[in-house]
Parts: C-alpha cells; structure tokens; sequence
C-alpha cells in the first residue's frame, strides 16, 4: 500500500512538471463546433485527433437562466484540475488523476460507449464548477460526467463544452481555463429557435 501511495506521488510530480512544460508552448484551440441547435437540444461537433469527430449536448430545461455552456481548453483545464487535486487522490469522487491512469476508471467503457453513437445521439455535456474554497484556493470539480472527461482528456481532445451551474461558477472556471467567447446562459443559447442541422 505504502508503495502504492509513493508510485502515485511520483508519477503526479512527473505529470504535472509535463503540463507545466506544455503550458509554455501551448495555443489556443479552435473552439468546437454547435452544428446542431433546436428548441429542445444544441449539440457541438468535438475534435479527437486521430478519430473521427465526436457529437455532445446538452439539452433545455425550466431553469435554463441558471446553467451556462462553457467551452474549455483541455489542456488549460486538464492542467488547473490536476493542480487543484489532492496528492492522493480520493476514490470515486471528481479529483483529476494522471492521464496515464484514466482509460483504468471502472466507468471508462461505458464512455467509450456513449461517444460512440454520432450526431444523432450524441453524449451529454458533464456538469463541472469552480469555486474559491475558505483559504483562497481554486476547487474545481463535477457534479457529473467525470468519467466522459477523462475519456476526451485521455484522447487528447483540444476543447470541449461543460455545463456549469452559476454565474459566479461559469465566469471563475471560464476564467481559469475557458475560450472565448466566456459563458454562454443556456436560456440565450436557446433562444436561437431556428433549427439547423449538420
């Protein structure tokens, strides 16, 4: 257990001395692409290098005026989660773990699974936030869709959408990780009622 541990904390120094090194020389990823927008749903086309694209939504909702679209920099944000972590991390709950490791999450095949359908029944949006803890420190997280998010880090995925509850949640993650443009409230990304499709 004890070597466990000691393989852990080394292999998350080594990882975070490489997220640093790629922040240096990292750009701005293209945005991913809304090809899909109804009344009801809005889905974004997401690049994978070297694998077909893959399709995610998110879909309306009675309380649209509280959840925002916020479009990441995987990188970015695989970065400040992985920061914002515990050494160790606690198991099954939304710590970020070394990209190496994420294809090992017990739920993994069921997110290759669901990204697996296309534009028709594409998967949804994970449900992230921020927040400055009692100390000051930045606290990312998910309230769903951890194991989704390992599988498009893992991937190598530039950029992907999240659904965030909150303003103040939105604006701080866009803020640590987001692109532009910033947060986007799911009742303005709805009230584009004309329809198009891919």
């Amino acid at each position: 257990m004890l070597r466990c541990r000691i393989h852990d904390v080394l292999s998350r120094h080594l990882e975070l001395r490489q997220l640093r090194k790629v922040a240096q020389s990292h750009g701005r990823p293209e945005l991913p692409e809304l090809v899909k927008i109804d009344p009801f749903e809005a889905v974004w086309r997401v690049s994978i290098p070297n694998h077909e694209p893959r399709f995610m939504s998110v879909r309306s909702g009675a309380v649209n005026h509280e959840f925002f679209v916020v479009h990441l920099d995987a990188e970015r944000f695989y970065h400040a989660w992985f920061k914002a972590s515990p050494r160790i991390p606690r198991r099954r709950c939304s710590d970020c773990i070394c990209r190496f490791q994420m294809s090992a999450d017990y739920k993994y095949k069921w997110a290759v699974d669901g990204f697996s359908h296309g534009v028709n029944n594409p998967g949804p949006l994970a449900e992230s936030g921020a927040h400055v803890d009692a100390g000051g420190r930045l606290c990312l997280g998910f309230t769903n869709g951890v194991t989704r998010t390992y599988w498009l880090l893992e991937n190598h995925c530039p950029a992907f959408p999240v659904k965030v509850c909150g303003g103040d949640s939105a604006h701080l993650l866009h803020q640590t990780a987001g692109l532009v443009p910033g947060p986007t409230a799911l009742a303005e990304l709805f009230s584009k009622t004309n329809p198009q499709y891919v």
